[in-house]
C-alpha cells in the first residue's frame, strides 16, 4: 500500500506540474552523469521507450557515424545526410536485458514517457524531482557548441520546439554529437551554388563537410530547458581516445 501511494504521488506531481506549466524533471534525467551504467529511452512514434533505449545503448557504447553536412552561408541552413551504424550483434546481445529503473510522463494525452533503464535488475532509483521554473541556465549552456579540454571533446546540442517534447530531446542529443563531428572534420571543401529568381541572380557560398567517425563510450552529461523560449539543451562528451576517424590527423 505504501508503494502504491508513492507511485500515485509521483504521477500526480508530474501531472500537475505539466498541467499548470511548472515543469519538473527527475534528477537522473537532468544529471545523467550522476547515474553511470544507465540508459534513457524515449517513447515516440508509437514505439515503446524500451526499443529506443536498446538502440541508444548500442550507439553510445560503440557506433560509426558517417555522412555529409551542408552549410549554406546566406540563409544559415543546415542540410545533413548521415547515419549511425552499430553492429546487429550488439543489439541482439542487449535485447531483453535492460530493466526499467524509473520513468516519468511527458505527454499525458499521447501516453508518452521518458524511462531510465539499467542492466542491473536490482537498481531502484528514488527520483528527486527538480523544478526548472525560474531556473538559471547552467554555465555550459553559454559555451560554444563545441569545446574541449585535455581529456574530452564536448558537444552542446540545442533545439527549439513547441511540439513533441520527446522528439525535441532526441534531436538535441543528436545535434550535440554532430557538433563534435563537424568541428573535428578536416576533410572539407567549398562549392558555389547558383540560384535564379525573377528579379536577379544570386550566388551562394556553401560548405560541405564529410564526416566519418567511430565513437566509443558517448556520455550524456547534463540536460536543461529554457522554458520561456522552449530551447532544449544537451551536453555530451567523448574521451579523445574514444574517437577515431580517417579524416583526423
Amino acid at each position: 500500500m505504501v508503494k502504491l501511494r508513492k507511485i500515485f504521488f509521483v504521477l500526480f506531481m508530474v501531472y500537475t506540474t505539466h498541467l499548470f506549466g511548472i515543469v519538473s524533471y527527475p534528477d537522473w534525467f537532468l544529471f545523467p552523469n550522476n547515474y553511470p551504467n544507465t540508459t534513457v529511452g524515449y517513447s515516440y512514434g508509437g514505439y515503446p521507450a524500451m526499443i529506443d533505449a536498446e538502440r541508444n545503448y548500442c550507439v553510445f557504447d560503440e557506433c560509426i557515424a558517417a555522412g555529409v553536412l551542408y552549410r549554406f552561408q546566406d540563409y544559415d541552413q543546415k542540410n545533413s545526410d548521415y547515419y549511425y551504424f552499430f553492429s546487429p550483434d550488439s543489439l541482439e546481445n542487449i535485447k531483453d536485458k535492460l530493466n526499467e529503473a524509473s520513468s516519468f510522463i511527458t505527454n499525458i494525452v499521447g501516453d508518452e514517457y521518458i524511462k531510465l533503464f539499467s542492466t542491473d535488475d536490482s537498481m531502484n532509483i528514488n527520483s528527486q524531482y527538480i523544478s526548472l521554473e525560474n531556473s538559471t541556465a547552467p554555465m555550459w549552456v553559454s559555451k560554444k557548441p563545441f569545446f574541449q579540454d585535455n581529456q574530452y571533446y564536448y558537444g552542446i546540442g540545442e533545439y527549439q520546439s513547441r511540439g513533441n517534447e520527446n522528439d525535441a530531446w532526441k534531436t538535441a542529443e543528436e545535434q550535440a554529437l554532430f557538433e563534435i563531428m563537424t568541428n573535428l572534420a578536416v576533410n572539407f571543401y567549398s562549392v558555389n551554388l547558383f540560384g535564379m529568381d525573377e528579379n536577379e541572380s544570386n550566388y551562394e557560398f556553401a560548405t560541405a563537410i564529410r564526416v566519418k567517425y567511430k565513437f566509443n563510450n558517448i556520455q550524456i552529461m547534463q540536460r536543461w530547458i529554457d522554458l520561456e523560449k522552449k530551447y532544449y539543451f544537451v551536453l555530451i562528451r567523448v574521451n579523445k581516445f574514444d574517437v577515431f576517424s580517417p579524416f583526423m590527423h
